[in-house]
């Protein structure tokens, strides 16, 4: 029966495996996911926020209360580590993204930025994470943003839509033809004699995507209602994995389906030799049989050595 202990513990490894790959966010929102909470209040020292709120007062509250969030959860960070420069680039995209919702003047973003720029650096203390945000304009950040966000997500999208015999939703369609006509007209303009001021920015973000172009990704609009690995496009541009009640008790279902059956046949037979065949008393006397012989030889060798 110890046999079947370890087979229960085998699946229940299994479960728990593909419940967490099954809950995995797209890559270009897996960093928030696991790293950065707006709802934690990160600005401990309100006093070193004051003058950079005082700057915002014109605008939402709650939007300036993020971006000041995610400046103080920057703060914290040593200066020189490899994570000041991840937050640098991941904040930015997360900052603007909240910009473009806040802004509806074209040159007002670039002075938003500015403004970010210079509170950080008011806000971080000694050796601690200084970004310098890219300042740009809003129509330009938009671009950065759908092309950053394709690079990072393009195998995971080209995977799924393989397994949905390149089906989708018409949300998802025009997503991704946005996605595409975007990335190709950015990435032959940054290949260019004259390439726009953000090319390098973005290079340093995703350099695999303009070391060579990515293949081109088309889907058809139909029935996506059984397939796997759905994608859907909520209202702030932001695509990410479908997680209604439905589609996530069907795939778990299925996994625990195919792990269930073979488990209780495990069970079953086991259960069935132990019970009603001779397989266990005979198992019991061979090895008693082979311990009484491995004693008496025992007993024989120091004999011998006396």
């Amino acid at each position: 029966m110890i046999y079947v202990t370890h087979i229960l513990k085998y699946f229940h490894y299994i479960i728990h495996f593909y419940r967490y790959v099954g809950s995995s966010v797209l890559p270009s929102k897996n960093y928030y996911k696991k790293s950065f909470n707006p709802s934690n209040d990160y600005c401990l020292h309100e006093e070193k926020i004051t003058e950079t709120q005082s700057q915002l007062n014109n605008y939402d509250k709650d939007n300036v209360d993020n971006l000041l969030k995610a400046l103080c959860f920057i703060s914290f960070t040593n200066e020189d580590s490899e994570d000041c420069k991840v937050k640098c680039h991941y904040m930015y995209y997360w900052i603007g993204s909240i910009l473009l919702k806040m802004l509806k003047e074209e040159n007002s973003f670039s002075n938003l930025i500015e403004i970010l720029n210079n509170g950080l650096k008011h806000i971080s203390g000694f050796n601690k994470c200084k970004c310098e945000f890219f300042k740009g304009n809003k129509e330009n950040f938009k671009k950065m943003k759908i092309v950053h966000d394709y690079c990072l997500d393009h195998e995971i999208f080209q995977q799924t839509l393989s397994l949905n015999n390149n089906l989708c939703d018409s949300e998802f369609k025009a997503y991704l033809e946005e996605a595409v006509s975007t990335y190709e007209s950015v990435y032959d303009n940054c290949n260019s004699g004259k390439p726009e001021h953000y090319c390098s920015e973005l290079r340093k973000h995703v350099p695999d995507c303009f070391k060579s172009k990515l293949s081109n990704l088309k889907c058809d609009i139909g029935d996506t209602s059984e397939q796997k690995g759905l994608y859907r496009l909520n209202s702030d541009l932001i695509v990410e994995r479908r997680t209604t009640n439905n589609l996530s008790t069907f795939n778990f279902s299925h996994i625990l389906m195919s792990v269930t059956i073979p488990l209780v046949g495990v069970v079953f037979i086991c259960f069935f030799l132990y019970k009603f065949t001779p397989l266990v008393p005979w198992i019991k006397m061979h090895l008693l049989r082979k311990k009484s012989i491995r004693r008496n030889s025992d007993d024989i060798n120091i004999q011998d050595i006396r």
